[in-house]
């Protein structure tokens, strides 16, 4: 009853969006730079403003898009403003996964690059931990199995594309930008180790669905939403504005550690 209840007060919440959190959804999914400019300016939506009731990260929105008028370019644009004014990218969100964990999945390579690279600069500044990848929760849940192959393409893309990038075998293009980020990133023998073949894993590492897999994570999110949003029957849009002082990436690594996304569950049936 408990649960019943508060699914039907976010399903109410989604019908009811405000119009600007539905223009804002429609300038992340699409790349409006023009529109997104105007929007921030005038304080009317800050970098951390989601643009669906469910209170997902808006550079989520931006990077798992697959509308079909999408220009890649502003898309890109937009990542780089929105970081560049405050988008917080250390907080994990419901299933414990970071903005950058979503960039893997992206068709966007270059959206996917300046998220990516900015979240590995500013876990090494400001907590002095290492990036870990974690879009394991995305596969545990995704039911339909051609959208599981096109997001694990769009990783392995990524992987060798930001592989590419820190170990130097390429141009950095983030730092052409503003310095306020892509400053320089000094990877230990660890790291250069994992970026140098985070490539090679295999789809069939990956959390397969289950609907007792699919139904803990979610049951977990849940909890988890609730625990960090202060969640009590009402709709908070200032949830990432708030994010540090409930959230905390230590709490993400224990997370990690403990759960492992119960790998027994997870293995691939043949079909």
């Amino acid at each position: 009853m408990y649960r019943s209840v508060k699914n039907i007060a976010f399903r109410s919440q989604e019908f009811h969006l405000p119009p600007i959190r539905q223009e804002w959804q429609r300038i992340l999914r699409h790349g409006d730079l023009t529109a997104a400019k105007k929007l921030l300016d005038k304080d009317d939506i800050s970098p951390n403003s989601p643009a669906k009731a469910t209170m997902e990260h808006p550079l989520k929105t931006l990077l798992l898009s697959s509308a079909k008028q999408l220009d890649v370019l502003g898309q890109s644009n937009i990542a780089y403003m929105l970081i560049a004014k405050g988008a917080e990218l250390r907080a994990p969100d419901k299933y414990m996964m970071l903005p950058a964990d979503y960039a893997l999945l992206s068709s966007n390579r270059d959206a996917a690059l300046i998220v990516i690279r900015e979240t590995i600069r500013q876990l090494g500044i400001h907590r002095r931990q290492s990036y870990k990848p974690f879009p394991d929760p995305y596969f545990a849940i995704c039911v339909d199995k051609d959208e599981r192959y096109r997001r694990y393409q769009n990783m392995i893309t990524n992987f060798r594309n930001v592989a590419r990038v820190l170990l130097g075998d390429t141009d950095d293009s983030v730092t052409e930008h503003d310095p306020q980020i892509g400053g320089n990133i000094v990877l230990n023998d660890a790291e250069k180790n994992f970026w140098s073949r985070a490539h090679l894993r295999k789809i069939i590492d990956m959390p397969y669905h289950t609907p007792a897999l699919a139904r803990a994570m979610k049951e977990k999110a849940r909890d988890v939403q609730m625990v960090m949003s202060g969640y009590k029957g009402t709709f908070h849009m200032n949830q990432y504005e708030e994010v540090e002082q409930v959230r905390d990436y230590a709490s993400l690594q224990e997370y990690r550690r403990v759960r492992l996304l119960i790998k027994e569950e997870s293995t691939p049936k043949l079909s």
